[in-house]
C-alpha cells in the first residue's frame, strides 16, 4: 500500500495543477471574452465618433454655406450701389462738363457767311478784327436755320475771361454797318 500512497501524493501535485491550469485557462476565457466585449464597445464608439464628426461636418458646412450667401449678398447690394453711384458721378461730371462749356459758350445770331466750311476762320476774324479781341477758340458749331434767320453759331472758347472780353467788346459790332 505504501507504492499506492506514493502514486496519489504525486497525483495531488499534479491534480492540482491541472486544477489551476483550468482556473487560468476559464480566466483567459474570460479576458478573451471581455476584450471581444470590449473591442465590440470600441467599435462602436469608434462608429458613433465618425457619426458625430459627420454630423458636425454637415452643421459646420451649412453654417459656412449661410455664412457666404450672407456675405454674397451684401456684396452684391454694394456692387449695385457702387454701380448706381458711379453712374450718378458720371452724370454729375457730364454735367459739369456742360456748365464749362456753357460758362465759356458765346452764342453770334444772324451770323451771315459765305463759305460755311471757313466757318471757323471767319469767326476768328470777327473777334480779332472787329471786335480787337484775341482769344482762344476751341470750336465753333452752326446751329440749323429757321425760316428768314440765317441761324446761330456757337463758339466756345478757351476761358470765361476770354468770353467776358468778348461780351465787352460786341459793342464795337453795333458801329458796323
Amino acid at each position: 500500500m505504501v507504492d499506492d500512497s506514493k502514486k496519489d501524493k504525486k497525483k495531488e501535485p499534479l491534480a492540482c495543477i491541472e486544477e489551476k491550469l483550468d482556473s487560468v485557462n476559464s480566466a483567459i476565457g474570460d479576458i478573451r471574452n471581455s476584450v471581444s466585449g470590449l473591442d465590440a464597445r470600441l467599435s462602436t464608439i469608434e462608429q458613433s465618433v465618425h457619426n458625430i464628426g459627420d454630423l458636425v461636418k454637415q452643421e459646420v458646412n451649412r453654417e459656412v454655406a449661410r455664412s457666404l450667401k450672407g456675405v454674397r449678398d451684401d456684396v452684391s447690394l454694394l456692387e449695385r450701389k457702387m454701380d448706381e453711384m458711379q453712374t450718378r458721378m458720371n452724370a454729375v461730371e457730364q454735367q459739369k462738363k456742360q456748365a464749362d462749356l456753357d460758362l465759356r459758350s458765346v452764342m453770334l445770331r444772324n451770323f451771315v457767311t459765305e463759305n460755311e466750311e471757313r466757318l471757323y476762320d471767319e469767326v476768328s476774324d470777327l473777334f480779332s478784327e472787329k471786335l480787337e479781341v484775341f482769344v482762344t477758340i476751341d470750336s465753333v458749331e452752326r446751329y440749323k436755320a429757321f425760316g428768314e434767320h440765317s441761324g446761330m453759331v456757337k463758339v466756345v472758347v478757351g476761358s470765361e475771361e476770354d468770353k467776358v472780353d468778348i461780351l465787352k467788346a460786341k459793342r464795337k459790332l453795333m458801329d458796323i454797318p
